[in-house]
């Protein structure tokens, strides 16, 4: 079955899709393709992209088709606030796809149990041709992502800013994911997947758990064939948590991702990890290409052994998270002065922060 919730064909701008539960479609719960404008665009151009749509307390679940993402979508000013998308386990692609936005805030929603790909994917049309629709040499840009739970899902990526491929020309920029909650299990590739320029993770807290092979979980810089490498990006602030015993390495921030296209002018500071009782080694940052203009500073030293005293061990419930940060074994008041002036729970905060997205 291939039937949609709520799908766009022509023309249309000032939409708010609110308070809407699609359940067991066979495709796509919202469905925005910009490919239905490339159709009518052909010759000659007639109309524009979607403009000033907002999907807000709704909720797109139990997706029964393969292949269908719980939200599909492109537009140039566009809202997603306080949804929900839960397509199980055995149906859909990725939880929700942007082929395009001009500007865009996703905040206050949650992804679970998405069946592949990534919770969230942000890409960008194709740089040289563009499309009927969207003129050669646009980027995707001006994004915020906060506020968000991802997981726990089976998809491979939670959030990322990155092309379809790495053969394809898809550019992002000007993005902020910020102050989101990341269930990793089962993740195997990233929790957070930037291959973007001007993008700034800060006060992310990541539970990486049951994480089978989590080699990243902030990755900033992981770039790609066609696309230009990344350009300035910066993680700062960011928690990492794993409590069980599994081997696999586990990363808070891992810059130039081996095998892949290095990223410069990346910085990374005051990120907070612990992970006690890993048997695998556990990196809070690391340049894994020899990043051209890499800085990283006032992050977790012996993440193992270095208990930050969070208010409950393990965490359970966000709260959890805020650090006692008195133990001698841990200095996590040693953190540089960033331009992050609120921690996860907007509590506002000096120039110098302590490590990790929590104020103590």
């Amino acid at each position: 079955a291939t039937s949609k919730g709520v799908q766009a064909i022509g023309g249309a701008k000032q939409i708010t899709m609110l308070r809407l539960k699609i359940h067991h479609t066979g495709s796509y719960p919202f469905h925005w393709s910009s490919s239905n404008l490339d159709t009518r665009n052909a010759t000659p151009y007639t109309v524009p992209m979607w403009d000033q749509i907002a999907i807000v307390d709704s909720a797109g679940t139990d997706v029964i088709g393969s292949g269908g993402y719980g939200v599909f979508l492109s537009a140039t000013r566009f809202a997603f606030l306080g949804n929900k998308i839960d397509t199980t386990p055995t149906g859909g692609g990725h939880g929700m796809r942007t082929p395009f936005l001009a500007k865009a805030a996703i905040s206050n929603s949650t992804w679970n149990n998405i069946a592949e790909g990534a919770a969230l994917t942000i890409r960008a049309a194709e740089w040289g041709p563009g499309t009927a629709t969207i003129r050669p040499h646009t980027y995707t840009e001006r994004i915020v992502v906060s506020d968000n739970k991802f997981g726990p899902t089976s998809a491979d990526t939670l959030l990322s800013f990155r092309p379809t491929s790495g053969a394809v020309d898809e550019r992002v920029r000007n993005a902020i994911a910020e102050r989101n909650w990341f269930l990793a299990a089962p993740v195997d590739r990233a929790v957070l997947d930037i291959a973007g320029s001007i993008i700034t993770a800060r006060n992310n807290i990541t539970d990486g758990t049951g994480c089978t092979n989590c080699s990243i979980n902030i990755s900033v810089g992981s770039g790609a064939q066609a696309t230009p490498v990344p350009n300035l990006g910066w993680a700062y602030n960011n928690t990492i948590y794993a409590s069980d015993t599994n081997a696999n390495t586990i990363l808070g921030v891992d810059v130039g991702v081996q095998g892949q296209t290095s990223a410069v002018n990346i910085t990374a500071k005051n990120n907070l990890m612990y992970t006690p009782n890993r048997s695998g080694t556990a990196t809070t940052v690391r340049d894994s290409n020899s990043t051209t203009g890499f800085v990283s500073s006032n992050n977790s030293a012996t993440p193992k052994t270095s208990d930050p005293l969070f208010t409950t061990t393990p965490p359970v419930v966000i709260g959890d998270y805020k650090p006692t940060c008195t133990g001698a074994t841990y200095p996590c008041q040693q953190g540089a002065a960033v331009p992050v002036w609120s921690d996860f729970f907007l509590v506002t905060q000096p120039a110098t922060r302590t490590m990790g997205a929590v104020n103590p």
